[in-house]
């Protein structure tokens, strides 16, 4: 973290060369095919015949950004942190009688760089080239009962997250103000395995480097941002 925050700290003094920086905060989401953790949920649901609700697969994780920036020369370098996050759950009677329900959070940090070239005509601009992630993943699971105390998160490091990809991004500013809107799409590099996850909780005992439990990463994203440029 000091390193990032370095980083960024000789960036803003550089930037002061450049006509044009930005800094702008928002909100973003990602498409994700968790494939892994999807086929946890799935065997969850087809062991526990006696829920209510059965826990839907993971799909979309959304959260806040924060993005600093400079056009220069035709050159454009982006760097954003990103916290995504998406809750999933499922409730029942189970066989000793008792009314509990389970919830899984899966939550992915990300510090993203994007390099590539960008073009500003008037109060607007278009910036295109390659983005990589860098972050980690976590699964946090907890099993409560419904009408009672909600009990602590159980968690798990899934390791490493690294995603690359295109990313198209569009400014519109005006008297130092900036909207912005980023869409890309990343190939995860990495695809941790979640069977111990389905070991703990569904107890079926998979093997280690079991396939099917490979949780990808990467994904269709986009972020919504707004904040200020200047000279």
């Amino acid at each position: 973290m000091r390193r990032i925050s370095l980083f960024c700290l000789l960036l803003c003094i550089a930037f002061q060369s450049y006509s044009q920086v930005y800094f702008t905060y928002g909100y973003g989401g990602s498409f994700t095919n968790a494939k892994g953790l999807n086929q946890f949920v799935e065997n969850y649901n087809a062991r526990r015949t006696w829920l209510n609700t059965e826990m839907k697969p993971f799909s979309y994780l959304d959260g806040i950004s924060v993005s600093l920036g400079l056009g220069f020369g035709g050159g454009w370098v982006d760097m954003e942190y990103a916290l995504r996050a998406q809750k999933r759950f499922a409730d029942g009677i189970d066989a000793a009688g008792d009314d509990v329900t389970r919830q899984v959070k899966l939550r992915q940090n990300a510090f993203a760089v994007s390099t590539g070239g960008m073009f500003v005509e008037g109060s607007g601009g278009v910036a295109f080239g390659l983005r990589t992630e860098f972050g980690n993943q976590k699964i946090n699971t907890r099993l409560y009962e419904t009408k009672g105390p909600k009990t602590d998160w159980d968690k798990y490091d899934m390791g490493l997250l690294v995603n690359t990809g295109p990313v198209l991004k569009i400014f519109i500013g005006e008297d130092g103000g900036l909207g912005s809107l980023a869409l890309y799409y990343t190939f995860g590099l990495l695809n941790p395995n979640v069977s111990e996850i389905e070991d703990l909780i569904n107890h079926s005992n998979p093997e280690v480097d079991d396939k099917k439990y490979d949780n990808k990463t990467g994904g269709f994203g986009f972020s919504l941002s707004f904040g200020v440029f200047g000279g």
